[in-house]
């Protein structure tokens, strides 16, 4: 009998690992950003240069699903782009349209720093 009730603990026990581990797997690919153009950014001062990507939607810019700035029309093809929850760019771009899907401007970071700003813009 203690063979079968160990049988049964082993079993039950590897259920709920392997059950646990289906569960985690799916958590981890569900995607953690909102809709909207995404933004593929790079910044340049110098020899320097950093990359990344936020998201615009109704004006308001993400990184991931926080809110970390702000956007408005200045003019036709032209965009002030403030941002206040990301370090690497806080700051104001003034951004203008280059074509279709890319945008160029100048960075002011709240430090004082002016950076090159260029971006691909991808619709959802």
């Amino acid at each position: 009998m203690s063979r079968r009730l160990l049988s049964i603990t082993s079993i039950s026990l590897l259920t709920l690992f392997i059950a646990a581990s289906v569960v985690g797997a799916a958590a981890k690919k569900k995607p953690n950003k909102v809709p909207g153009d995404e933004w593929s950014y790079t910044i340049s001062q110098g020899d320097k240069k950093e990359s990344g990507t936020f998201r615009v939607l109704d004006l308001v810019i993400y990184k991931d699903d926080k809110k970390v700035g702000s956007a408005t029309r200045t003019a036709a093809g032209d965009t002030s782009l403030t941002f206040t929850g990301m370090p690497e760019l806080n700051g104001k771009a003034e951004v203008h349209k280059v074509k279709a899907g890319v945008a160029a401007g100048t960075l002011k970071k709240t430090d004082g720093t002016e950076w090159e700003f260029h971006a691909k813009i991808t619709g959802d």
